[in-house]
């Protein structure tokens, strides 16, 4: 499992494909700046919603067999478990990010299951 920083603490978090400035951790959220340091990400899922926001530059991805282009200021929300490759026009592309768990989403907004 890779590191991760306590709650509330601000950190940096590089892998092979991007860098993380993560600004806020909470049970229900965390909040981080993402930097992409490579052409593309490889497919892979994650176990959280994503939500992002497109700053700057194109991004193409697939999501589960389908391609679309994420615009500049354009928000994007990402399921949980859907195999997704976002690939941005050029390193360096920054966005924020929200990664927030299966629970935190109708928390956050006061979403009822009904």
């Amino acid at each position: 499992m890779p590191w991760q920083p306590p709650l509330g603490l601000a950190a940096t978090v590089r892998h092979g494909y991007s860098r993380w400035m993560i600004f806020l951790r909470t049970p229900l959220l965390e909040l981080a700046g993402i930097q992409a340091t490579a052409a593309g990400f490889p497919k892979h899922t994650h176990d959280e919603y994503v939500i992002s926001v497109n700053l700057g530059g194109l991004e193409q991805v697939w999501l589960d067999g389908s391609s679309f282009e994420v615009k500049p200021d354009m928000l994007t929300i990402y399921p949980r478990r859907r195999c997704r490759q976002p690939q941005p026009e050029r390193r360096g592309l920054a966005m924020p990010v929200a990664v927030c768990g299966a629970g935190g989403l109708p928390r956050l907004f006061r979403l009822s299951a009904a």
